[in-house]
């Protein structure tokens, strides 16, 4: 038996999960540089407590979630993603992953128009000019060109 379990002293791992559940979110360097431990031993630590539950698998920078952990705000209100809102998010991430292949479909679609109006000769680079006027609205333009006349007579002109 150590000392400190005779004593009732918590352990660097409950020093650590203790320091961990005052946040939102952790990493392993930042946990190593509060805890005044190694890094490996943190990151040791982390996979621990992603196995009792304590923080979630780590995002593509090595950040934890903390599971249970209160918000931003010092609410009570648990930063936990129920079941229902997990189906929600996962619906809206394959929503948005629809749109986004259709907007590279449509990308690529207006890439091969613009290179097919290039190949007949036309000017691509006034072509997207048109464009763009087209879309505005006409009274938005008029009073643009009235500016651009008014700021060109007051510079002298071109």
């Amino acid at each position: 038996m150590s000392l400190a379990t005779s004593l009732d002293l918590p352990s660097a791992y409950d020093r650590a999960v203790a320091a961990v559940r005052e946040r939102q979110h952790v990493k392993a360097a930042e946990l190593a540089r509060d805890c005044n431990i190694a890094t490996s031993v943190a990151k040791a630590y982390l996979v621990r407590m992603e196995e009792e539950k304590i923080i979630a698998k780590a995002n593509g920078e090595g950040r934890h979630v903390v599971l249970g952990s209160t918000a931003d705000d010092g609410s009570e209100n648990p930063v936990v993603i129920t079941a229902a809102a997990q189906s929600r998010l996962k619906s809206f991430i394959e929503r948005i992953e629809r749109l986004e292949e259709d907007k590279a479909a449509i990308s690529g679609d207006l890439k091969d128009v613009y290179a097919e109006a290039k190949g007949d000769g036309f000017d691509t680079k006034v072509m997207r000019k048109v464009v763009a006027l087209r879309k505005k609205d006409k009274a938005k333009l008029e009073e643009e060109e009235a500016l651009l006349d008014l700021y060109l007579s007051a510079i002298g002109g071109l």
